[in-house]
């Protein structure tokens, strides 16, 4: 099997569906969909159901209510494909996603990582705008925006690849043989700690402009929801935590130079960039 694709998910019954249906319906049909149910009250207990009675290559699994990072260490521990993708419950692909993943990497084994672009949508209108430019617009200009084939040298310097495992297809042979797995006691940007690692062994790296994945902005979600005081402090101890965890696995890996290890844990400095703005806004409101 080539891809599993694992889909965290918790009390989004009314994206669910439309997740789902977008991945099913996608050209490439060599994978296993892995939905981890993270002890949903709502109707999507029902809905999985409902698609795994009508469709052999998905796979359910209920836990109880421990967090996206356990949600998506519960599928790693059961894929089988050659490939690992994420997509969260609330977003959706185009069809051309796998099959874009699978175009790449038959044109070159020896890549671990794909790191792809993605496009935004507002889904409720109570939303701003949303002013986040892609990787590639940010760093690119669009005569020349292209995809091309890099060490990580790149990826490393830029601190926009740190976060959004929902972007990445990664070679599942990497992530087991370093044991990898999302901090679990981390429940605010955990993406960028468990990227931060991944970059430190992967050896291979494609950058791929092609936007196949819609990121949905939405009332209620992890990212729009008001900052409460606990919200807030919960931020800034995920801030550190990330990047502190990150750190001492890159120092301690025997397999990097003394340059790679000093690019690596710059990177991290993601984390600690947004603890200071975070830490700011909220010592302004006291």
């Amino acid at each position: 099997m080539k891809f599993s694709v694992i889909i965290p998910i918790y009390n989004t019954e009314k994206y669910l569906e439309q997740c789902i249906d977008s991945i099913l319906g996608g050209k490439f049909q060599d994978f296993e969909l892995i939905c981890v149910d993270d002890g949903s009250t709502d109707k999507c207990p029902q809905i999985l159901k409902y698609y795994k009675s009508r469709n052999k290559n998905i796979r359910v699994i209920t836990t109880k209510n421990n967090g996206q990072s356990k949600a998506r260490n519960v599928g790693l521990d059961v894929a089988v494909g050659e490939y690992i993708c994420f997509c969260d419950s609330d977003d959706i692909v185009t069809a051309d996603w796998l099959a874009r993943f699978f175009e790449i990497l038959d044109s070159n084994k020896t890549i671990d990582m794909i790191f792809s672009g993605h496009k935004n949508q507002i889904v409720d209108p109570e939303l701003k705008t949303i002013n986040d430019p892609d990787f590639f617009d940010k760093y690119y200009p669009e005569n020349k925006k292209e995809d091309f084939f890099s060490d990580l040298d790149l990826a490393r310097e830029r601190g926009e690849v740190w976060g959004c495992v929902w972007r990445l297809c990664v070679r599942r042979e990497v992530i087991e043989k370093h044991k990898l797995r999302f901090l679990e006691d981390c429940h605010m940007h955990e993406d960028g700690e468990f990227m931060a690692r991944l970059f430190a062994v992967c050896k291979t790296f494609f950058m791929d402009s092609g936007k196949n994945y819609i990121y949905r902005r939405r009332l209620g979600s992890l990212c729009t929801a008001d900052k409460t005081e606990s919200r807030v402090l919960l931020e800034l101890a995920g801030d550190l935590l990330c990047a502190y965890n990150a750190t001492l696995f890159v120092k301690d890996n025997p397999t990097l130079s003394a340059s790679e290890k000093i690019r690596l844990i710059s990177g991290t400095n993601w984390n600690v960039e947004t603890f200071q703005r975070h830490a700011k806004k909220y010592i302004e409101k006291l």
